[in-house]
């Protein structure tokens, strides 16, 4: 049985093989899932991405300052924005 892991946009819960890891590198998000990477892991669907950025999970997961570069979106960067509390 695969573990279990909460997707960081939707919150539903499956099972690991079926979500993409994602690993902050720097100022960077990245894909970790092959090779894994080592760090702080986060999980998402990959139906998720659009989601993610509108609630802003990148930024709460993984702190602000980071850029998301081309994961799902054809290629496009998106940079994770520090929150209006912290400005």
């Amino acid at each position: 049985m695969s573990p279990i892991r909460t997707c960081i946009a939707c919150r539903e819960r499956a099972e690991q093989g079926s979500l993409i890891r994602l690993v902050r590198v720097g100022d960077r998000i990245v894909d970790a899932t092959e090779p894994r990477l080592a760090g702080r892991g986060a999980y998402l669907h990959r139906d998720c991405f659009d989601l993610a950025l509108a609630r802003h999970a990148f930024r709460r997961t993984f702190g602000p300052g980071a850029v998301v570069e081309g994961l799902f979106s054809g290629g496009e960067s998106h940079e994770v924005e520090a929150s209006p509390a912290a400005r």
